[in-house]
């Protein structure tokens, strides 16, 4: 019977392996992805608060 459990760990062993493999990666790129997003968001916001003078200064520019 102990030898028939090990058989049986042996068998599923990998498989179990690669399943956790497989979902550790697809769980680093869904938060890398998500990072990045955020990231991006962030650096707009800041980019907007910062030029929001300058482009309020050349709009009437262009409106001529």
């Amino acid at each position: 019977m102990f030898s028939s459990i090990l058989d049986v760990l042996k068998d599923f062993g990998p498989i179990v392996t690669a399943i956790g493999v497989f979902v550790a990666v697809w769980t680093l790129r869904s938060n890398h992805e998500w990072n990045r997003r955020q990231y991006t968001g962030l650096l707009i916001s800041g980019w907007n608060d910062k030029t929001s003078l300058h482009h309020l200064a050349v709009i009437p520019e262009f409106e001529r």
